[in-house]
């Protein structure tokens, strides 16, 4: 039998738990739905037939690597790694960067809602962190790039890519500026548009319809209302020669 004391404790430890797991409950949003977003933005799009099409040529990438981590001596293992890519050619000519699939032993190639294609060969120029998948293939959904111009600040534009393992997210933003990196050889642009990791490889798109750039990483802002994040992209008509195997080196 419990006595007067321990039937009390109980009480209050079971009150205490519910009280804990409603705080928990209704904290969530507060915490977490900010971070959504991105996903209630993106489907904003979903009955555009426009970026219907565009979404078609987004793929993803899976890549095969040997992981060396630990120095010469470690013995090698198999690491994989994934990331977006987008076809500009119905033969298969994917755009992605460097670092998706630098070191990579092998890499495969799958369409929204369609099939899965090995890689041929590929090619990359690190300096501008972009990167080139050649598939043996026909008929495939391609979106066209612009080579012959740089998008012009203030220009709305589309990106489309695989953020936080999720596929097929749409965010719509605008060109903020032109900046200059340490690591890229030519002025890069920030786009102001809601960008996480994985968009790597996402094309940014005009509102003719055309691939202007390539994601490829983010920027963050301190502001008094929070931390912002622009993507950054390389601007296509910086590397057409590359892009279209007139420059291997």
């Amino acid at each position: 039998m419990y006595n007067g004391d321990m039937i009390k404790r109980i009480l209050a430890l079971i009150v205490l738990l519910v009280f804990a797991g409603f705080v928990a409950v209704t904290s969530w949003p507060a915490l977490f739905l900010p971070s959504l977003d991105f996903i209630f933005e993106s489907g904003r799009f979903s009955d555009d037939p426009d970026v219907t099409q565009y979404r078609q040529a987004v793929v993803k990438i899976d890549v095969v690597f040997q992981d060396t981590q630990g120095g010469p001596a470690a013995r090698l293992s198999v690491g994989r790694k994934s990331g977006t890519g987008f076809n500009i050619h119905p033969d298969g000519r994917i755009i992605t960067n460097h670092h998706v699939i630098a070191d990579a032993t092998g890499i495969t190639v799958s369409f929204p809602n369609g099939p899965t294609y090995p890689a041929k060969t590929w090619r990359s120029k690190p300096e501008l962190d972009l990167a080139v998948v050649e598939l043996e293939a026909a008929g495939l959904p391609a979106i066209s790039p612009d080579w012959g111009r740089k998008p012009f600040i203030d220009e709305t534009v589309t990106v489309i890519g695989s953020p936080l393992g999720l596929e097929s997210i749409v965010a719509r933003g605008t060109v903020a500026s032109y900046v200059r990196l340490e690591s890229i050889l030519v002025p890069v642009f920030e786009v102001d548009a809601t960008i996480h990791q994985g968009n790597s490889g996402s094309p940014v798109i005009s509102s003719d319809g055309r691939v202007v750039g390539v994601i490829f990483g983010s920027i963050r802002y301190d502001q008094a209302e929070g931390v912002k994040t622009r993507g950054l992209a390389l601007s296509l008509d910086e590397a057409a020669d590359f892009i279209r195997g007139k420059d291997d080196h």
